[in-house]
C-alpha cells in the first residue's frame, strides 16, 4: 500500500488497486500498435530507434540514481515508456544517436533534476521533440530516405491532403504520428485499461474543432478537419502526451479547461503557425498553466461549522 501511494496520484486517472508499474505496463501495451507500424514501415531502422532510445532511457536513470545515491526507479517502467515515446517521435531516417541525446534530455534535464516520476513540470518526451528540434532542425524535419517530404507543411498551409493516406499511415511524419489508425487502436487501449479518461482528448478535439471551423478559413471542409486531426502529431499529442498524469490537471474540471487550451494554441499554430513541429512546443506552455488551473479547479477544505474557506 506504502508503495501505490508514493507512485500512483490520486483519481481522476487511476483506480487506487494500479500501482506505477502495472500503469507503465498498460501504457506501453497501448503503445504497441503504433510501434509495431512503425516496425512494419521503417523495419530496422524503428527497431533500432526504439532498442536504442529506450536502452539509453534505462542506463540515464540507473546511472543519475547510482551517482546522486538515489532509490533505483528503474524497475517502475517509466524510463521504458518514455525512451518509447522519444523513438516514436523521431523520423525514421535520423541518426541513432538522436535517441539518445533525447533520452538524456528528458531523464536527467527535465525528469530527475526536477524531483522525478510525479514531480517535473514539463512532459519529458514532448521538451525531448523541441530540444532535438531546436538542436538539429534539419535532420528532425527529414522525414523519408533523403529529404523533407513537402505534405507535413501542406498540412500547416491547409492545402489538401489525402486524408485516408494519413489513416493507414500512407504518410509522412515523425514514426509514431503517421498512422492514425495505429493511434486510436492505442488511444482505445488507453481508455478501456483505465489508464486515462476522454476529458483531456475531449475537450482539445472540440475547441480544436471550433476554432478550425471558425477560422481556418474554410468553414466546415471535412476533409480538410479530418487531415487535421488524422495528421501532424495532433492525435499522438491528444493521447499520449497530453493526458500525462505529472503534467495534468488532476480534477475533471481543470482537464476540460487543460484540453481547452491546448486546442485554442494548437489551432492557432495549425492556422498562423509555420511549422508542424510547434504543437509539441504548445504542450510545454500549457504544462505550465496546470498549477494555476489546479488553483482554481481544485475544491477548497471547510472549517466544519464555520462555512469560510481554510
Amino acid at each position: 500500500m506504502q508503495e501505490k501511494l508514493k507512485n500512483i496520484r490520486s483519481s481522476p486517472y487511476i483506480s487506487g488497486g494500479d500501482t506505477s508499474v502495472s500503469i507503465m505496463i498498460k501504457i506501453i501495451i497501448s503503445l504497441l500498435p503504433i510501434v509495431c507500424f512503425a516496425v512494419y514501415k521503417y523495419k530496422l531502422n524503428a527497431v533500432f530507434h526504439i532498442f536504442i532510445t529506450v536502452l539509453a532511457c534505462i542506463f540515464v536513470e540507473y546511472l543519475f540514481c547510482f551517482i546522486t545515491k538515489k532509490r533505483n526507479t528503474v524497475k517502475d517502467g517509466s524510463a521504458v515508456v518514455t525512451g518509447i515515446l522519444i523513438a516514436l517521435l523521431l523520423p525514421a531516417y535520423a541518426p541513432y544517436y538522436m535517441g539518445v541525446i533525447g533520452g538524456v534530455f528528458a531523464i536527467v534535464v527535465v525528469k530527475k533534476l526536477c524531483g522525478g516520476i510525479g514531480k517535473y513540470i514539463i512532459n519529458p518526451s514532448a521538451a525531448a521533440k523541441c530540444f532535438l528540434f531546436l538542436s538539429f532542425p534539419t535532420v528532425m524535419r527529414v522525414y523519408s530516405n533523403g529529404a523533407a517530404d513537402l505534405s507535413v507543411k501542406n498540412l500547416i498551409d491547409g492545402k489538401n491532403i489525402d486524408t485516408l493516406s494519413l489513416i493507414v499511415g500512407d504518410s509522412v511524419g515523425s514514426m509514431g504520428e503517421v498512422c492514425a489508425a495505429a493511434l486510436l487502436i492505442g488511444a482505445i487501449i488507453l481508455v478501456v485499461s483505465g489508464v486515462i479518461d476522454v476529458y483531456i482528448p475531449a475537450s482539445y478535439t472540440i475547441s480544436f474543432l471550433i476554432m478550425l471551423i471558425i477560422f481556418g478559413g474554410r468553414g466546415f471542409d471535412a476533409g480538410y478537419i479530418a487531415a487535421q486531426f488524422a495528421g501532424g502529431g495532433f492525435l499522438f499529442v491528444a493521447w499520449f502526451i497530453a493526458t500525462d498524469y505529472t503534467t495534468a490537471p488532476i480534477t475533471y474540471k481543470g482537464q476540460v479547461i487543460y484540453g481547452i487550451l491546448l486546442g485554442i494554441f494548437t489551432a492557432m499554430v495549425r492556422i498562423w503557425g509555420h511549422r508542424n513541429e510547434d504543437i509539441y512546443f504548445i504542450v510545454l506552455i500549457v504544462n505550465l498553466f496546470t498549477p494555476f488551473i489546479e488553483d482554481i479547479t481544485i475544491p477548497k477544505p471547510f472549517i466544519l461549522g464555520g462555512g469560510k474557506n481554510v
